[in-house]
């Protein structure tokens, strides 16, 4: 009994630790992709991304490399349930998505505002997709 006792403790210990470098691998990688990425050179201050939470690093990185997607699942925050509301809205790619952002000015509390009333990323993650199309838009129009 003492050894079995021992060897889940193991396994606790080591799952926790697993945990623990993955949170700290993450952290690390969503420091590199988003201080490539800064806005301290955009002028406009409605403009500006950096104050905004990103939640979901994981995609962020192909997002962010190339020309636009068109496809509504590149842009990290944004689920299937958020794509069947934008589709809703008439909104079915990432250029439409982009283009609604345009609209504002690319003011980011406005587009938070927006995404906000429609759902669009849930409670969570509606910084996340406002943060993820600044970011993309500041890079291929800047």
């Amino acid at each position: 009994m003492l050894r079995s006792l021992v060897g889940s403790e193991m396994c606790i210990r080591d799952r926790y630790q697993r945990r623990v470098r993955g949170i700290a691998e993450v952290a690390m990688m969503n420091d590199g992709v988003l201080s490539q990425y800064p806005d301290e050179d955009i002028q406009q201050e409605h403009r500006k991304y950096c104050h905004l939470s990103m939640e979901s690093i994981g995609r962020l990185t192909a997002f962010m490399e190339g020309q636009l997607p068109t496809d509504l699942a590149h842009v990290p925050g944004i689920g299937e349930q958020g794509i069947k509301i934008l589709n809703k809205l008439g909104i079915e790619t990432l250029d439409q998505l982009l283009g609604q952002f345009l609209m504002f000015d690319r003011d980011t509390a406005k587009m938070l505002e927006w995404c906000e009333t429609n759902r669009i990323g849930g409670a969570r993650f509606a910084q996340t997709v406002v943060h993820s199309l600044a970011m993309k838009a500041h890079s291929l129009l800047d």
